[in-house]
């Protein structure tokens, strides 16, 4: 017995140190780990920092070198203009018109009466007298002195105003003055052999005029080139669209500097590099881009390019939200309705929610319907349940129309109302959702609210087991 005691006691001696060192060790580990996120977050940090000096030594060369014009003319050009260049509009037709009175005040000095008669030209197509601006117009145009003849001419033809549309007219008109860059008339041509009819379509030259203006600065020109360049572009090369891209983004452009950050992150005329894109999305968003904003929540919260930190995701996801994106509310709810590496705080994401949910997002008001009726973290509210659910239902969601249905059928928050219910579960079922299907099987089969019929309940119950079905042999390959 005292041999057992002593071998049982070098036993528990043994257990003891040896569970002592594993404890030893994983603490070990754990500081080892910390510190090396520690390390990671403090190499990131002096990353950031010394890519944005060499950024903003770049930005200052730039400027140094060249003086880039903002000036954007033209009227077509506000359809396609961003936010970013609203101010800057009423200021470049401004400097149309100014151009083109001094124009008609040149033309006058040399040939008092063809000013006048183009003076009245140009009066009555501002008044939409067409018909009157074409007579005139037609009458001034073989004159070579009145070149804005043959630009209105072009505009006529173009669209179609006071005489049948003409585009291989207007094309020639524009032409016969663009070389001289008379207003607009460059734009206008690039506009035109880009997006007009088969017999003018010519997207290298008008890939040829926009790049005349974006070489002096016109953003407007070098928007087009990108989208002609681009990934869905008729004219296909990202190297070009790159070019353009970065050039106006190390301008400062806050619309640009998040498309940087696209082309990185895809990988589009450069290397795939998260890293970098992250650099570009923070810029904007630092100056207030909401949608760059909800790019860097997005690049913390998945840890693409930076280290996963869900508190700094949250951070960017409110600065985003409260700036109206949707997106960003309903992210910023799922993360606070979670708690994903972060404490859970259902109070807050029901307020973001609730956000997401005023402005339309079905997601976000079935989620509240959700959150009402069956979270335990919640007292059970039936009716603020039953209220976002329909919502959501009348949107279309299969989902919410499932449990909307399922709450009419018990009388939760509603009353009881199983031709309600049958109507909103038809819905979801129509849409694929399994748990809709199979309950209105059972309420064919047990008669409620309904005659039984034992066709259906089996119609809708087979539909729900090939779903199910279905779903196991995806999984399964």
């Amino acid at each position: 017995m005292s041999r057992k005691r002593e071998i049982r006691k070098a036993k528990k001696q043994f257990d003891d140190k040896e569970r002592a060192r594993q404890i030893a060790f994983k603490k070990e580990l754990e500081r080892a780990r910390k510190a090396a996120i520690a390390q990671a977050l403090k190499d990131e940090r002096a990353r950031i920092r010394s890519e944005s000096m060499e950024v903003v030594r770049r930005q200052v060369k730039q400027e140094l070198r060249t003086e880039v014009s903002d000036e954007v003319r033209g009227e077509v050009r506000q359809q396609t203009l961003q936010q970013s260049t609203q101010p800057q509009q009423s200021h470049e037709r401004r400097d149309l018109l100014a151009e083109r009175q001094t124009l008609v005040d040149a033309l006058t000095e040399q040939k008092k009466k063809l000013g006048k008669r183009a003076s009245q030209a140009i009066s009555d197509f501002d008044a939409k007298r067409y018909a009157s601006a074409v007579k005139i117009f037609q009458d001034l145009v073989e004159d070579d002195d009145v070149a804005l003849a043959r630009y209105y001419m072009g505009r006529l033809y173009a669209e179609g105003l006071g005489v049948a549309r003409d585009e291989p007219r207007a094309r020639d008109y524009y032409l016969s003055v663009a070389d001289n860059d008379l207003l607009d008339s460059q734009v206008r041509l690039a506009d035109l052999l880009s997006t007009g009819t088969a017999e003018v379509r010519d997207y290298p030259a008008a890939a040829s005029w926009y790049r005349r203006m974006a070489e002096s600065g016109d953003r407007y020109a070098r928007e087009r080139l990108v989208q002609l360049h681009g990934a869905g572009g008729m004219l296909r090369n990202p190297q070009e669209a790159l070019h353009w891209v970065r050039m106006t983004a190390q301008e400062g452009d806050v619309e640009y500097q998040p498309r940087m950050g696209e082309y990185y992150r895809m990988g589009f005329g450069v290397p795939r590099d998260p890293r970098e894109a992250v650099v570009w999305y923070r810029y904007a968003a630092q100056k207030g881009h909401a949608a760059s904003q909800l790019k860097l929540g997005q690049a913390y919260a998945h840890g693409e390019g930076v280290a996963r930190y869900t508190p700094e995701a949250a951070r960017w996801y409110e600065r985003a939200g409260n700036q109206g994106l949707v997106q960003a509310q309903l992210l910023l709810a799922q993360l606070y309705d979670s708690g994903d590496g972060m404490p859970d705080d259902v109070r807050k994401a029901l307020r973001w929610y609730e956000r997401a949910a005023d402005a339309g997002s079905r997601v976000a008001q079935r989620r509240l319907g959700e959150l009402h009726a069956d979270d335990p973290r919640l007292s059970q509210n039936y009716l603020a349940a039953a209220r976002w659910l329909r919502r959501a239902a009348e949107g279309g969601d299969a989902v919410a129309q499932s449990r909307l249905g399922r709450l009419y059928g018990e009388g939760q928050g509603l009353p009881q109302d199983y031709r309600q219910s049958i109507q909103w579960l038809e819905h979801a079922a129509e849409q694929g959702d399994r748990r809709a299907q199979s309950e209105l099987g059972r309420i064919f089969f047990s008669g409620l609210g309904v005659e039984p019929d034992y066709v259906k309940a089996h119609l809708w119950w087979n539909r729900a087991a090939a779903q199910r079905m279905s779903r196991t042999l995806v999984v399964s390959n």
